[in-house]
C-alpha cells in the first residue's frame, strides 16, 4: 500500500473555505459543525482537512511577539 499524508488546515470560516475550494474543483466529502467543526474536501486524489479556528490569520497585519 502507498502511503499518504492528508494536512490538517485552520480555517477561519468553513463557509468560507468551502466556497473557495469548491470553485477550484473540490467537493465536500463530510463536515461537522459546532466549536470544533471539521471539513473535509476532495478532488481527485488530492484530500484536504480543515478544523475550525476563528483566531486564524484574517489577512490583518500580525505583531510577532519576540
Amino acid at each position: 500500500m502507498d502511503e499518504y499524508a492528508v494536512p490538517i488546515l485552520p480555517s477561519r470560516d468553513l463557509d468560507e473555505t468551502l466556497e473557495f475550494y469548491g470553485r477550484l474543483g473540490f467537493e465536500s466529502r463530510g463536515r461537522w459543525d459546532g466549536p470544533d467543526g471539521y471539513l473535509i474536501v476532495v478532488r481527485g486524489t488530492v484530500e484536504l482537512h480543515f478544523r475550525h479556528d476563528p483566531g486564524v490569520f484574517n489577512g490583518r497585519p500580525v505583531k510577532l511577539k519576540g
